[in-house]
């Protein structure tokens, strides 16, 4: 599981970063958001877009190819992530339901496997189509990443464990 968001978090951050994730339905509405205008979304973007480029040293080029070669998943990365984010909400309201039946929460808790497994299935195929576009030592990098996220999520669970155990 810890593997499976590992791998979530990478490919979106790939995806975001590098400015090729799909715009939400929701863009009327964000843009009418006085606490997130447009002018500040674009600027953090550019912000994660030029740290990311840095850290992994990516060139225009490099950007560029990215880019075409995730723009046919676009929509339905941002669809799926959307979607499992629902199922994921969905499955915490009904299990903090008071009258929520066993049935009813493993019902919510196959919906969201469901929607994580359609998720992970075109991440996968995305990351195989990102994955030469970038040279070895890039790719070093992103393992280096995953690792110390690895390593901090083990240490939240651990955490989490003992403090359940006391």
């Amino acid at each position: 599981m810890r593997k499976s968001l590992v791998l979530s978090l990478s490919v979106l951050f790939v995806a975001a970063f590098i400015g090729s994730a799909a715009k939400s339905q929701n863009d009327k509405q964000r843009n009418d958001d006085p606490q997130n205008p447009p002018a500040a979304r674009k600027h953090l973007r550019e912000f994660h877009k030029d740290a990311f480029k840095k850290g992994l040293g990516l060139t225009d080029d490099q950007i560029a190819k990215i880019k075409e070669a995730i723009r046919p998943d676009r929509e339905a990365l941002a669809s799926l992530a959307q979607k499992q984010r629902d199922a994921r909400q969905a499955l915490r309201a009904v299990a903090l339901r008071d009258d929520a039946s066993e049935a009813d929460i493993r019902s919510a808790a196959t919906a969201a496997g469901s929607a994580a497994a359609d998720f992970a299935v075109l991440r996968a195929k995305v990351r195989a189509k990102v994955r030469p576009l970038l040279t070895q030592e890039q790719l070093d990098k992103i393992a280096a990443h995953r690792k110390q996220v690895d390593k901090r999520a083990e240490m939240v669970f651990n955490r989490a464990v003992e403090r359940l155990m006391e």
